[in-house]
């Protein structure tokens, strides 16, 4: 009896992968490894210059080619068409975005630009319509989730916290923050980096940069074509 069980579960879990094109290899949520190495490398997102037409890519078993594509705005379902194994065409309606490949790496090659991205696997099972909230936590754990002491600025308490989930502790009337990556918050803010600090009452646009150990956090100003920075807060990373 307990064979005959054995057998049946195993021939279910064959014929669930039988109508779909989300197998155990695919399945799970993925990230643009190569993007991140790029923002790593420089310590800066805005001097990458180029990003991904998705930074996170998620399938689950039981949907039927189907897939969840973070952009740089939002998250959209797309559709999965394979080709042969290993190699799919990533479409939207009628429209098709670019081909993803899976065979010792994970590849999306965009059709329009041509730019061809690899990402890496992150969860191998996935979790929920986290809205791009794995690459979120990677870019942050990157850039500037840590601890922080004031060295110049208001309203900053004794040590600030930036954790990799976006919360923020030790800066008075703000408790998230978010970063820019991309073109659209880049507006006026070039060379610099973005980031969105965000209170029960407002949310702050304001530019940073990485100076060794420094986070330099800058208020921005737009006069015609000229852009001015005046620093806000400076803070010393101490772990």
């Amino acid at each position: 009896m307990g064979l005959f069980i054995v057998a049946i579960a195993g021939l279910y879990y064959f014929l669930s992968f039988k109508k779909t094109h989300i197998t155990p290899t695919l399945e799970g949520t993925w990230i643009c490894q190569q993007f991140l190495d790029s923002i790593a490398a420089k310590r800066s997102v805005a001097a990458v210059k180029v990003s991904p037409m998705f930074v996170q890519i998620s399938f689950k078993k039981g949907w039927t080619d189907s897939v969840m594509c973070t952009g740089i705005a939002s998250t959209y379902r797309m559709q999965l068409i394979k080709q042969k194994k290993g190699k799919y065409l990533l479409t939207r309606f009628t429209d098709t975005l670019g081909t993803i490949k899976l065979k010792k790496i994970f590849s999306f090659e965009e059709k329009w630009s041509g730019m061809k991205w690899t990402y890496i696997k992150v969860d191998s099972v996935f979790k929920g319509m986290d809205q791009g909230k794995v690459f979120h936590r990677s870019l942050n754990r990157i850039l500037i989730a840590g601890k922080y002491q004031p060295l110049k600025g208001t309203s900053l308490l004794k040590e600030i916290v930036f954790s990799d989930s976006g919360s923020v502790e030790g800066i008075k009337g703000f408790a998230k923050y978010k970063l820019c990556y991309g073109k659209d918050c880049f507006r006026g803010t070039l060379p610099k980096d973005v980031i969105f600090m965000e209170g029960s009452k407002r949310t702050v646009h304001l530019a940073f940069d990485l100076a060794a150990d420094t986070l330099n956090v800058y208020t921005v100003s737009r006069s015609d074509t000229v852009t001015q920075f005046k620093l806000y807060w400076k803070l010393l990373r101490i772990k």
